[in-house]
């Protein structure tokens, strides 16, 4: 009967209509759990490349490289990087993501006097604390790592993770898609309840 035809026609089109809804909702690139996924330490890696002094230029040249490599690896890298202070210019890191086509996270502090309190108080003695106090990128490579399933990319073997919760000072952290703009943000708060169960990442040393 040609009602029949005509709801048979209906559904298939409500069918397709929901297909390309589901893969256009998917964005491109690293999807949660995703094989293949490394997230790389960036700053450790262009120090490795380049030497203890880093040029302006530097990160960029190698990172755009460094992706292309483990895309011919079969990789899907996401950088992560820590701003050199509060108000860092974080445009670069956009142009950046587009022009590598990779995700970008990186670890910016707070302005004075912004950041919301620490839950859990004042900071602890530790081994390498004032390194602690600084790992806002070591901790973010954590999250992401944990976030995707994920191994770590970084010759740093991260001893002294044990103490960032209860020494870093909260950050924001800024991502960067090469697909869309602008930039998600997220506030963290390491020694939050939230992060109790973070654990120090997988690693895939940088020369392998």
């Amino acid at each position: 009967m040609p009602w029949r035809a005509a709801a048979l026609l209906f559904l298939a089109a409500v069918v397709l209509i929901l297909l390309l809804l589901l893969l256009g909702c998917a964005a491109p690139g690293v999807q949660g759990g995703a094989p293949g996924v490394v997230v790389v330490d960036t700053l450790n890696l262009v120090h490795a490349a380049v030497g203890r002094t880093l040029q302006d230029g530097d990160v960029r040249r190698v990172v755009v490289d460094h992706a292309d490599a483990m895309r011919a690896r079969g990789l899907v890298p996401v950088y992560v990087i820590k701003a050199r202070a509060a108000g860092e210019d974080l445009v670069p890191y956009q142009r950046l993501a587009r022009e590598a086509r990779v995700r970008i996270m990186v670890a910016v502090p707070f302005q004075p006097g912004q950041a919301p309190p620490r839950p859990c108080g004042t900071t602890v003695p530790a081994e390498r604390v004032a390194h602690s106090k600084r790992a806002s990128d070591d901790f973010l490579v954590a999250l992401v790592c944990k976030k995707y399933n994920a191994r770590a990319l970084t010759a740093d073997r991260m001893s002294d993770f044990g103490t960032f919760r209860a020494n870093l000072e909260p950050f924001r952290a800024h991502e960067f898609v090469w697909w869309d703009d602008p930039p998600t943000v997220e506030s963290i708060i390491p020694c939050s309840p939230a992060y109790a169960d973070l654990r120090r990442p997988a690693r895939i040393r940088l020369s392998s």
